[in-house]
């Protein structure tokens, strides 16, 4: 049985999709992309997984989802919830 994550683990995914949205701008994204890229920076998140994140940003509003959850796309508010989330991160580095 697969080890279950820690909060501090499901943030670090959620923050590295808002990256991407944020990355991506106006452009929608395919959660296949998402996946592929999360996987390419060592995110090993599920396809399970990633649709809980998906879900759990957009009932946040930091991201809109649209035909039937076949791509995802950062609101202004999503990009204001990276802001914050890497804020201290930018500045230190």
């Amino acid at each position: 049985m697969a080890r279950q994550k820690t909060k501090a683990e499901h943030e670090v995914e959620r923050t590295a999709i808002l990256r991407l949205l944020v990355e991506a701008g106006f452009h929608p994204l395919t959660p296949g992309t998402i996946l592929a890229v999360l996987h390419d920076s060592y995110h090993l998140v599920t396809i399970e997984g990633l649709d809980f994140h998906l879900g759990y940003l957009a009932d946040k509003g930091w991201i809109k989802r649209g035909d039937g959850n076949a791509f995802a796309q950062i609101t202004a508010a999503g990009v204001e919830e990276f802001d914050a989330r890497t804020r201290g991160v930018r500045r230190a580095g």
